[in-house]
C-alpha cells in the first residue's frame, strides 16, 4: 500500500476527486464534473442495468482518467450522496451523537470486481427528524484545530446546517431551506421581476441589513411582497431588493440561534456568502468567526485523511 490515498466527495450535482498524500493532506491530482448523484442515477434508468454496478462503471471511468499516475492500490473513499437511495449503494444512518475524530460514523467496504482499489463507502447521519450526508466529512476536516468544548457550526449552503457540539461530539443538527427557497422566490415567483444580482459593496449591505432586521419581525410575507411594490415605486433598486431578500432569509435562519446563546459560531463558507452570513450574525449579536478560506477549501479532504487512517495502516 503506498502512501496515497482517493478522496471522492459525490454530491447531488458534483463529482469531486482528489489523490491525496496520507501523510500531510497535500492534494496531488484534482478533477471533477457535473456527473452527480442525481444525473448518474438518471442516466441509470435509462438501462437495466443494476444500479450499484453502473455507478461502480461510472467511477470506474473517472479513475481511468488517472491511470498513469495510479500504483492501482490506493484506496478510495467516498462521502455524500454515493450512500442514498439514489447512489451506488443505500447505507443506514449514523445516529447521534457522533465523535468529530470521526468515531461512530458508518463506512462499508464495497467488495467488488471494476476497480482495483480498495473502495469504501461513507453514510450519512441522522437525527431524529433530520439527516445529512457528506457534511459530516465536512465538519471533521473544518474542527481538527477548533476546541471543541462548546461550539455550533453553520454550513450555509441550499440546505444549510446547524452543527452543535458539545465536548468535541456532535450532539445535534438542524437543516434550514435557506438556500433553496432564495432560489424559489428569486426565481420562480412575482418577485423575479423585481430583483436583480449584484455585488456585495456597500451600497446594497443597508438593504442586506435591513432585511435581518425585519426577519426578527412578524410579517414575513408581507415583507416579502413589499418587494414588488418599492420596485414598481421605485423605492429601492432591484439589487437593493435582492440583498434585502438574501438579508431576511438568512436572518429567519440565524434567529434561532438566539435562544441558545452559543459561547461561539464558526460560519464554514467562503467568498460572499461568508461575508453575509458574518454580517446577519453581527447584526443579530451572535458571536460569530468564519473558518478560513484554507481549511474550507481542504475541509473534505481533511475529513477523508482522519477516517482513513481508521481503515488502513499507513
Amino acid at each position: 500500500m503506498g502512501q496515497h490515498f482517493i478522496s471522492i466527495d459525490w454530491g447531488t450535482t458534483q463529482f469531486r476527486m482528489f489523490l491525496v498524500n496520507a501523510n500531510n493532506t497535500r492534494i496531488i491530482l484534482r478533477h471533477s464534473s457535473a456527473d452527480g448523484i442525481k444525473s448518474v442515477h438518471q442516466a441509470r434508468k435509462e438501462t437495466n442495468d443494476d444500479q450499484e454496478h453502473f455507478f461502480l462503471r461510472h467511477l470506474a471511468s473517472q479513475i481511468n482518467l488517472w491511470t498513469a499516475d495510479l500504483e492501482g492500490d490506493e484506496p478510495i473513499l467516498i462521502s455524500g450522496m454515493a450512500s442514498s437511495t439514489i447512489g451506488m449503494r443505500s447505507l443506514p444512518y449514523a445516529k447521534l451523537p457522533f465523535s468529530c475524530n470521526g468515531e461512530g460514523l458508518y463506512i462499508e467496504r464495497i467488495n467488488q470486481s471494476q476497480i482495483s482499489h480498495p473502495l469504501f463507502l461513507l453514510s450519512g447521519v441522522r437525527a431524529e427528524s433530520d439527516v445529512m450526508r457528506g457534511e459530516e466529512t465536512q465538519l471533521i476536516g473544518i474542527t481538527k484545530d477548533l476546541d471543541l468544548t462548546e461550539l455550533t457550526v453553520v454550513l450555509p449552503g441550499t440546505h444549510s446546517k446547524h452543527i452543535f457540539i458539545n465536548e468535541g461530539m456532535v450532539v445535534q443538527f438542524k437543516t434550514y431551506m435557506t438556500g433553496e427557497v432564495f432560489e424559489v422566490l428569486s426565481k420562480h415567483t412575482i418577485l423575479n421581476e423585481s430583483l436583480l444580482k449584484g455585488d456585495l459593496n456597500d451600497h446594497v449591505i443597508p438593504s442586506f441589513l435591513d432585511g435581518v432586521v425585519q426577519s426578527l419581525q412578524k410579517g414575513f410575507l408581507n415583507e416579502l411582497f413589499k418587494l414588488r411594490a418599492k420596485d414598481l415605486f421605485g423605492q429601492k433598486s432591484k439589487t437593493e431588493n435582492y440583498f434585502f431578500l438574501s438579508g431576511i432569509l438568512i436572518g429567519q435562519e440565524l434567529n434561532n440561534l438566539l435562544a441558545g446563546r452559543q459561547k461561539e459560531i464558526k460560519i464554514g463558507a467562503t467568498g460572499d456568502l461568508a461575508s453575509l452570513y458574518l454580517l446577519a450574525a453581527r447584526q443579530l449579536n451572535l458571536s460569530a468567526s468564519i473558518v478560513t478560506e484554507d481549511v474550507m477549501n481542504q475541509a473534505v479532504v481533511t475529513g477523508h485523511q482522519k477516517l482513513i487512517r481508521k481503515i488502513i495502516d499507513y
